[in-house]
């Protein structure tokens, strides 16, 4: 069974578009590598269904991607936060 993924993007104007996929490597390490290079580029490009979706930083709000990986985060990131009202 391939491990799957999720993705919700939400915007500036308060859409939503949520993705599931799944992983696009084995290795945990190459998909932090994969992340920064997204975050460098500003853009966030999904191929769905056929065709390809370009979507600049500047019209997003935030990502909930999950799961986390589990080892080779970069270490300034929180770990073990949970949201509160």
């Amino acid at each position: 069974m391939k491990r799957q993924r999720g993705l919700t993007i939400h915007f500036v104007d308060g859409t939503s578009m949520q993705f599931e996929f799944p992983a696009q490597t084995e290795n945990e390490y190459a998909a932090v590598l994969k992340m920064k290079e997204v975050i460098k580029d500003r853009q966030l490009i999904i191929e769905v269904d056929g065709a390809l979706l370009l979507l600049p930083f500047e019209n997003i709000k935030y990502f909930h991607v999950y799961p986390v990986p589990t080892d080779k985060l970069p270490p300034n990131i929180i770990k073990g936060a949970r949201a509160v009202a």
